[in-house]
């Protein structure tokens, strides 16, 4: 990590161009941040900010009344302190296609400390395989009764077929949840049945007062739901009250029963923990 200026300066996002991190037009000081500087959002125009690449190494970034969304998979917010106040979140796109077995999103934290204080969070719910989609994809057949995709626990069977397999490491989960089966004629949109994406956050001190979520999203009326995502946080300090870290899986359409989206994974490495922490941890099946 660079040497950060004593006199680093304050750098607002003012939204005054478009949603681009990357625009100069953007920042009170006339251009996007650079190494040492700290980085204010607050009350976004749309509250959305996009980050498509890696953020400089920032003394810190302070999030509050609005979205930062990564796009990319190498995208990652750098930074010495990272602090998520009131409304603040730190999110994915859409659900993506399995393409040649690349994967499109995750949130990825490179921090010295991390604080998502409540009302603060990363979001990653349904942000992972498209329904229909992913390695452990749900079986889908010609009309209802889909099955749920599966993740750190296999998809609910239906009668259309079994529910998607187990996969991805548990002590290194890195695989977005897949996507429930999905009725081929079904008129209902893609937006549900999706499984949770990828968050992964590397830091020496971690506190969550708010909430981490990878959640599969529950299937439209006939499909199965989406597994849940992979949450994988790695640090020396682990600390917080009444937060929540969730990978749930999606429960499956109402009409006919489809199969519930099988639970993600969660990994917590750390080496001691910061007073006595009361944060729920849930990768429960739809």
């Amino acid at each position: 990590r660079p040497v950060t200026a004593a006199w680093a300066a304050t750098n607002i996002w003012t939204g005054t161009q478009d949603r681009d991190w990357f625009a100069d037009g953007n920042w009170s000081l006339g251009a996007r941040p650079v190494d040492g500087e700290d980085v204010v959002i607050t009350n976004a125009a749309g509250n959305q900010v996009l980050l498509t690449n890696a953020t400089p190494w920032l003394a810190s970034l302070a999030v509050s009344n609005s979205s930062l969304t990564c796009s990319n998979w190498a995208t990652a917010v750098r930074a010495t302190n990272v602090a998520l106040l009131n409304a603040a979140r730190i999110t994915l796109p859409g659900p993506f296609l399995f393409t040649n077995s690349v994967m499109s999103n995750r949130v990825h934290i490179l921090c010295t400390n991390l604080l998502i204080e409540s009302g603060g969070g990363l979001q990653a719910d349904g942000k992972g395989y498209l329904v229909a989609e992913g390695p452990a994809k749900g079986n889908q057949s010609g009309s209802n009764n889909n099955s749920g995709g599966g993740h750190g626990g296999r998809g609910g069977d239906e009668a259309g077929g079994v529910g998607g397999i187990e996969c991805d490491s548990t002590n290194a989960p890195a695989t977005p949840g897949s996507g429930g089966g999905r009725w081929l004629s079904s008129p209902y949109p893609t937006t549900n049945g999706c499984g949770g994406g990828v968050v992964r956050i590397e830091a020496d001190a971690v506190t969550v007062n708010g909430v981490i979520t990878a959640r599969g999203t529950t299937g439209e009326p006939y499909d199965g739901g989406g597994a849940g995502g992979a949450i994988h946080i790695s640090c020396r300090a682990f600390a917080g009250t009444n937060g929540a870290i969730r990978a749930d899986g999606g429960n499956g359409g109402i009409y006919y029963g489809g199969g519930g989206g099988g639970g993600g994974r969660i990994a917590l490495d750390y080496v001691a923990l910061a007073g006595d922490p009361t944060v729920c941890f849930s990768a429960a099946p739809g």
